[in-house]
């Protein structure tokens, strides 16, 4: 949950997790770091279900080519610009809630997420992240007597 003045947004809470661990949302302190050099940071959905968690990002306006993901080590960040929309030729803006600027959010992922299977697309205004989740990794040890 996000709560924003007009200055900087920053996260109510240090992390939300979803069942499995699979992903969280980077620490407050992260968040307000961003949020200094930012215009904003939007909200995002966090499901969990049918083998893989699932990131919801609004994003209207903004299409594949504007959007950047990448994986450093154990944390995923998500760039992207957006643009305010185009008015007449002459009009003169009165009032704006529209966001537009360049914006960051970092997720922290576990290690059960599959990073090579990473997916994500862009449909009705909506950053969809799929994140399927690792085969659980086991291995038998042999005991032995000496």
């Amino acid at each position: 949950m996000a709560t924003c003045d007009d200055t900087k947004c920053t996260l109510t809470r240090e992390a939300e997790r979803t069942e499995g661990g699979a992903v969280s949302v980077a620490s407050e302190n992260e968040t307000e770091a961003i949020a200094e050099r930012l215009t904003f940071v939007p909200a995002v959905d966090i499901v969990d279900g049918d083998g893989a968690t699932r990131l919801l990002m609004d994003r209207p306006g903004v299409d594949t080519d504007g959007v950047d993901i990448d994986i450093d080590q154990d944390i995923m960040t998500i760039r992207a610009k957006s643009a305010a929309p185009e008015t007449c030729s002459g009009c003169k803006l009165v009032y704006s809630e529209y966001r537009v600027g360049d914006y960051q959010r970092s997720f922290s992922l576990s290690e059960n997420v599959d990073k090579d299977k990473i997916t994500a697309t862009v449909k009705n205004g909506v950053l969809e992240v799929v994140l399927p989740k690792a085969a659980p990794v086991t291995k038998k040890i042999t005991v032995t007597t000496t």
